[in-house]
C-alpha cells in the first residue's frame, strides 16, 4: 500500500510541476504577444516622421547593401558602431527599402528583449534562493512590465542602434549565469560571443564591461570564464582593430556633451547625478521624442516595484553578499555612468537605456513581492489580474493616443523633413526637384530616405537659389516654414506659384 501512495504522490507532483510549466509557458507566451502588439502596430505612422539620426541609419544601411561594404564603424556624424546599420542593410535588403521595414528591426529587438528578461529575471531571482514559483513569477512579471514599458516601447519603434544594448545584456547575462550554474564551456563560449557583439552597438554599451568583470572574479570554474573571454576578443577584435587606426573616433561621439569638458564638472557632475537617480520615479527625460517629457522613466506603478525590488536586493546582499547580487547593483551603476557622465538633454532616457534589464527585473521581483503580501491579506488573485489588464490599457493609452498624437512628439520628430520627401515622391517624375537646404546637411537625411523607399532618383539639394538656373515647372522646396529663402528664385520669376503645404513652402517656377 505504501509504494502505491509513493507513486501517486509522485504522479501528482509531477502533474502539478507540468500543469505550472505550461501555465508559465501560456502566460509568457501573452507576455510576447503583448510586446508585439505594443511594438508593430501602427509602426510606419507612430511616432510620425523621422529623426534625421535615424534616417542616416537608414541611407547609410542602403548603400551598405548597394556597394556590400559592411563596416565594424561607421565615422559619419561623429561615429556609429556599425551592427544596427549592417542589419538594416540585410533587412533592406531581403525586404525592400521602406519605413516600415527600416523600424521593424527596433521592434524586433525590443520584443526579444523582453523573452531575454525573462530567461535573465529567472535565472538572476533562482540565483537569489528565491523559490521556483517566485522566481518564474517575478520573471514574468519583469517581461511583463517591460513589454508595456513606455520607456522601451518608444526606443523599439525608432530607429536608434541603442535598443540593441539590452538585447545584448539580457541574453549575453542569462547565457554567462546559466554556464556557471550548469559548468557547461559552450553556454560561456556563446555568452561571450553575444557580449562581443554588444561593442558594435552604443557606445554607452563598454560601461558593461565593470558588472561582467566584478562577475568573472567572484564565480568559477575558470574553463568558463577562459571561454568567454576568448569568445569576447575574438569577436570584438575587428572593432578594436579599427579604433587603433582610428583612435580619435574611440570618444569622438562622447567629448562634445561630456561633463569633464566643461568649466564646472563636479558640479555638472553631481547635477547630473542627481537628476538621474531621479528619473525613474519622479522627473524623467525631458525630450518628448524620447518620453513623455519629464514623467518618471518608469511611470508610478513599476516605479513603486522598483523600489520595493531594490530594497530587496538590498536585503538580500546584506544576508548573502552573494556575487549576483552585486552584479546587479554594478550594472544598475555603471549602466547609468554614460549618461550621468553627459550635461545635455539630462537625465537623459537613450543614454541610460541600458539599466533597463535590471530595472525592470527588480519591477518585476517588488511586483510579486508587492502581490504575495496583498493576497496574503485577503486581496483575490482576480483583482490583480484586472489590475495588470488596467494597467495595461493605461499604456496603450499613453503611448499611442496621448503621446502618439500630440503635436509636440511630431515637431520632436521633424514631421516638416518627412513632408519634403513625400512631396518629392508625389511630383512627377521628369519634374526638376530643387530642394534647399534651409536646415542644415544632416537634415536632408530624411527626404533623400523617404525617396529612397519610393525608389525615387534623389532631388537636388542646393544652399540658396541666387545663381540657379531654372526652366518653367521646375520646382523649389523648402525645408521649414519660412520662406525667405525662395525670395530670390521669386524675384527672378515673379509669376511663379507660391504653395504652402503643412509644414513647407513650395514654388513652380512659370
Amino acid at each position: 500500500m505504501l509504494p502505491q501512495l509513493t507513486r501517486a504522490y509522485v504522479i501528482i507532483k509531477i502533474m502539478r510541476i507540468g500543469r505550472e510549466k505550461f501555465l508559465t509557458f501560456g502566460l509568457l507566451a501573452v507576455i510576447l504577444t503583448l510586446a508585439v502588439f505594443f511594438r508593430f502596430w501602427s509602426i510606419a505612422d507612430i511616432p510620425p516622421g523621422l529623426w534625421p539620426d535615424e534616417a542616416l541609419n537608414a541611407n547609410q544601411a542602403v548603400a551598405a547593401w548597394e556597394l556590400k561594404d559592411f563596416k565594424a564603424f561607421y565615422p559619419e556624424n561623429h561615429g556609429r558602431e556599425g551592427l544596427y546599420i549592417n542589419i538594416l542593410a540585410v533587412v533592406f535588403g531581403l525586404f525592400g527599402v521602406s519605413v516600415a521595414s527600416f523600424k521593424a528591426v527596433s521592434a524586433v529587438a525590443g520584443v526579444l528583449t523582453v523573452l531575454g528578461l525573462y530567461l535573465f529575471a529567472f535565472e538572476v531571482l533562482r540565483n537569489l534562493d528565491y523559490d521556483e514559483r517566485t522566481a518564474r513569477s517575478g520573471a514574468l512579471l519583469s517581461s511583463f512590465l517591460l513589454a508595456i514599458s513606455f520607456w522601451h516601447i518608444n526606443f523599439s519603434r525608432i530607429g536608434f542602434r541603442a535598443i540593441l544594448v539590452p538585447l545584448v545584456l539580457t541574453f549575453s547575462a542569462w547565457l554567462i549565469l546559466k554556464a556557471f550554474r550548469e559548468k557547461r564551456t559552450v553556454l560561456a563560449a556563446l555568452a561571450g560571443i553575444i557580449f562581443g557583439l554588444g561593442f558594435y552597438t552604443y557606445i554607452s554599451f563598454r560601461a558593461a564591461v565593470i558588472p561582467f568583470a566584478l562577475l568573472l572574479i567572484f564565480l568559477r570554474p575558470r574553463r568558463i570564464i577562459l571561454a568567454f573571454l576568448l569568445a569576447v576578443f575574438v569577436v570584438a577584435l575587428p572593432l578594436g582593430l579599427y579604433f587603433l587606426e582610428h583612435p580619435q573616433d574611440f570618444i569622438a561621439r562622447s567629448s562634445g556633451v561630456s561633463v569633464l569638458s566643461q568649466e564646472n564638472p563636479l558640479t555638472l557632475f553631481g547635477e547630473s547625478l542627481a537628476k538621474h537617480l531621479l528619473m525613474f520615479n519622479f522627473t524623467g527625460d525631458p525630450n518628448w521624442r524620447h518620453n513623455l517629457a519629464n514623467w518618471p522613466q518608469l511611470g508610478i506603478v513599476a516605479g513603486v516595484f522598483f523600489l520595493v525590488g531594490l530594497i530587496a536586493l538590498l536585503k538580500r546582499l546584506r544576508r548573502y553578499v552573494g556575487a549576483v547580487s552585486l552584479f546587479l547593483l554594478v550594472w544598475l551603476g555603471a549602466l547609468l555612468l554614460p549618461s550621468i557622465l553627459t550635461f545635455e538633454g539630462i537625465p537623459h532616457a537613450l543614454r541610460s537605456i541600458g539599466v533597463t534589464p535590471v530595472v525592470y527585473l527588480l519591477a518585476g521581483l517588488g511586483g510579486v513581492l508587492t502581490f504575495n503580501w496583498l493576497t496574503s491579506r485577503g486581496v483575490r488573485r482576480e483583482f490583480i489580474g484586472l489590475f495588470l489588464i488596467l494597467l495595461t490599457t493605461v499604456s496603450f493609452y499613453t503611448y499611442f493616443l496621448f503621446w502618439g498624437q500630440n503635436l509636440k512628439v511630431a515637431d520632436a520628430f521633424t514631421v516638416k523633413f518627412t513632408e519634403v520627401g513625400e512631396t518629392l515622391n508625389s511630383l512627377p517624375l521628369k519634374t526638376r526637384k530643387y530642394v534647399i537646404m534651409s536646415e542644415g546637411e544632416l537634415p536632408t537625411e530624411v527626404p533623400r530616405f523617404i525617396q529612397k523607399t519610393a525608389g525615387r532618383d534623389e532631388a537636388v539639394y542646393i544652399i540658396n537659389t541666387s545663381r540657379l538656373e531654372l526652366k518653367p515647372g521646375d520646382v523649389l522646396l523648402t525645408m521649414n516654414e519660412h520662406r525667405e529663402p525662395l525670395k530670390a528664385a521669386l524675384r527672378r520669376y515673379p509669376n511663379s506659384q507660391l504653395t504652402r503645404l503643412n509644414h513647407i513652402w513650395l514654388a513652380e517656377i512659370k
